[in-house]
């Protein structure tokens, strides 16, 4: 009855394991499990048919269920040590048909007698186990090989995980151990009736052991990586060398960087693999703690290595050998000098862009030339820059989008694009969102019907945003289409980002440059007509009104004189009048300097009675900035004349020389004494300051009563540049 209790209670066991092993199959393990179980199933269910019928006569049929399921178990066990020490890719058709060679062989003997008169083997069918004798040994060898392989296997990867005997190492091999012990009694010829049921007892251990292990709430602890693995497979190279130096172990990839077999690399001399590194081998001779890169030299191609050396020491601190690491970084050198070639690239091109943004006359001048720097590198086919138009951010007026500048675009899609309003879906998103987006999907709604009329397969939208004071300012859209070739990666987004937050800056400080130049002009108006226009009308009312009361009092007066004095008044009013609306017109110097000073001549002198001459050279050495920088001088120069010295003619001349050009304004005013002139007054400070940028030479001379002559030296140009810089 005991016998029976303990058949059914592994039975049980057996079944329970198996369907939860069913479940967790794809876990590691699980199938090795599941088999493991259901052979245990297989080798009790005939044992308890023999406890319960003990004169039945299919006994042999008892024994090949028994032979079949303790075989299979083995198998199992077997199977599962391959999986757990990270040896699936053992398990294969090949493999398994290997093994099934013997159970499969003892099933063909028990089923077809008539195979063992062919081979003309001397025994008879069996009634029992006991009368099999030779069949049995060949199972026990069989089944006692395996299992010794599963404890070498499983045994030798636990302590070298654990350095130790712990918990986990025992409730593994415990199974394993008692089948070890149980198959090699049975080997020795000892037919113990507890041996069967030790064995099968084992079994189920094995099964309990390995599923509490692969199917416990933390699975992964039990995957286990094999120390003797990691370190053989490592991608760094490494040298055991002895204290005479010479090589006692390395792994694969050191033989890989060394190109050279296994067999050659084995005692030889340190110094003998690293050629070129005497500095190295020096070291290692003196025992010391090293750690350089250099460059071998591999096969044509040269590899960077990062090489490491330490001393070995046996548990008495007695050194025994040295330990020399090398890391192949030439990947990674690679990637650090191609993330540097792109950090140096996006520094040029941003530095191009700002170069562009300072040199440039005009917003739509400054974006064509960053469009154009920014359009090849990212290999893209159109470009366009879409702008918020200040204009119609009034109240209650629907803010709008003007195209700016655009490559790649026809004039029709131009037209179109232009014609664009911020309802759009794109805009909105953007506006919203104010971060990149990428349309991979050409047919995609958001975008314009223009652009997809273009065949563009990518769109890469990038919204150029300002940091202002009160958080951030949208104030427009960069587009990038690409019409073949990969999509935009996120490398490119990000370096594209920062090229749009470098244009965004650059466009807003242009706005900003502007609107303080209107501001700064329209305050020097305002100065201008205070104390010019309005002062002359001030003293023509005075002069009315004074007349006027003179009259009307009696008082004799010199009304000639009066009236002469008014008429020269309204004189000087109207010149000024003619000089605030001439510099009220932009200054256009296109044509280059010397057309803009006709046309000052004839629209100001010309008007205001001052006979003007201008006696000039062509073409001009001069650079567009030194011309702009002249222009002014001059400007500064013929106001002077025309305000304070009431002269009747004046001479302006433009001399080009060697190696200078002079330009010289001459008038037959009333002068002036230098030693008397209030300091920086007549605007000689700031005739001054201008001369001196541009590294050139004033000369004034002037005496009461004799006119004045204004002189400036500047350096030529080696080309004629017609208005450029």
């Amino acid at each position: 009855m005991q016998l029976i209790i303990f058949i059914t209670v592994n039975i049980c066991i057996s079944i329970c394991i198996a369907f939860i092993s069913y479940l967790k199959s794809k876990m590691m393990g699980g199938k090795s499990i599941f088999a493991l179980s259901l052979a245990s199933v297989i080798s009790f269910i005939p044992y308890l048919h023999r406890a319960l019928s003990p004169l039945d006569m299919t006994d042999t049929i008892n024994t090949s269920f028994i032979l079949m399921g303790t075989t299979l178990a083995a198998i199992s066990l077997f199977t599962f040590s391959l999986e757990y020490t990270h040896r699936s890719h053992w398990i294969g058709w090949l493999t398994i048909s290997l093994f099934a060679i013997v159970p499969l062989f003892t099933q063909i003997i028990f089923w077809l007698p008539g195979i063992v008169d062919f081979f003309q083997l001397d025994f008879s069918l069996p009634t029992n186990l006991g009368n099999f004798e030779m069949l049995e040994r060949i199972n026990t060898l069989y089944r006692y090989s395996i299992v010794t392989a599963t404890i070498w296997l499983l045994g030798r990867f636990l302590f070298l995980r654990f350095g130790h005997f712990n918990f986990q190492f025992w409730y593994m091999l415990t199974g394993p151990l008692i089948a070890f012990i149980t198959q090699g009694f049975m080997l020795l010829g000892l037919q113990w009736n507890w041996l069967e049921g030790l064995y099968l007892f084992s079994i189920n251990l094995c099964a309990i052991g390995f599923a509490y292990n692969s199917f416990r709430l933390n699975p992964n602890a039990g995957r286990l990586v094999w120390r003797g693995n990691v370190i053989e497979n490592l991608e760094d190279g490494w040298i055991i060398i002895n204290m005479q130096n010479s090589i006692v172990d390395f792994n694969q990839a050191t033989a890989k960087l060394a190109n050279m077999s296994r067999d050659k690399m084995y005692g030889k001399p340190i110094s003998s693999i690293l050629i070129g590194f005497s500095d190295l081998t020096n070291m290692l001779e003196e025992s010391q703690e090293i750690e350089m890169d250099r460059t071998l030299k591999v096969k044509g191609e040269y590899h960077y290595l990062n090489i490491r050396g330490s001393t070995l020491k046996n548990d008495a601190g007695v050194p025994i050998g040295r330990l020399v690491i090398w890391r192949d970084i030439t990947n990674q050198r690679r990637a650090e000098d191609a993330r540097q070639r792109a950090r140096d690239e996006m520094f040029v091109l941003l530095n191009a862009i700002s170069s562009s943004a300072s040199q440039t006359a005009s917003l739509n001048e400054f974006l064509s030339d960053a469009l154009y720097q920014i359009i090849y590198p990212f290999r893209s086919q159109v470009i366009f820059v879409c702008l918020l138009d200040e204009r119609s951010n009034r109240q209650n007026e629907k803010e709008e989008y003007y195209l700016a500048v655009h490559l790649g675009l026809s004039f029709e899609s131009s037209k179109e694009l232009d014609k664009f309003c911020f309802s759009l879906p794109l805009f909105e998103w953007l506006h919203k969102n104010r971060k990149p987006l990428l349309l991979e999907d050409p047919q995609d709604p958001r975008i314009p019907d223009p652009i997809r009329a273009f065949h563009i397969s990518y769109l890469l939208v990038i919204p150029l945003i300002v940091r202002v004071e009160e958080g951030e300012k949208f104030i427009g859209s960069l587009f990038m289409g690409r019409k073949h070739g990969s999509v935009y990666n996120q490398d490119e987004i990000v370096r594209l980002t920062m090229i749009a937050e470098q244009i965004a800056t650059l466009i807003d400080s242009d706005r900003r440059r502007k609107l303080a130049i209107a501001l700064s002009e329209r305050q020097r108006l305002m100065r201008d007509v205070h104390d010019s226009v309005s002062q002359k009308l001030y003293g023509l009312v005075t002069l009315t009104e004074a007349a006027q009361a003179a009259r009307e009092a009696g008082t004799p007066q010199d009304y000639g004189q009066i009236l002469s004095r008014i008429g020269e008044n309204a004189r000087q009013a109207v010149k000024e009048l003619r000089l605030f609306l001439f510099q009220m017109q932009p200054i256009n110097l296109e044509e280059g300097l010397i057309s803009a000073l006709h046309h000052r001549l004839a629209a100001v002198e010309g008007r205001a009675d001052i006979k003007a001459r201008f006696l000039a050279d062509e073409p001009i050495l001069l650079s567009r900035k030194k011309q702009v920088a002249l222009y002014y001088i001059a400007q500064e120069a013929l106001n002077n004349v025309l305000r304070h010295a009431f002269a009747k003619s004046v001479t302006v001349t433009l001399k080009q020389g060697y190696k200078y050009v002079t330009f010289e304004i001459k008038d037959d005013g009333c002068g002036f004494d230098r030693t008397k002139l209030e300091r920086g007054g007549l605007g000689l400070k700031n005739l001054t300051e201008r001369v001196k940028q541009e590294n050139g030479k004033l000369k004034i001379l002037s005496k009461p009563g004799k006119g004045t002559i204004i002189r400036v030296t500047l350096e030529k140009d080696m080309q004629n540049n017609s208005g450029k810089k």
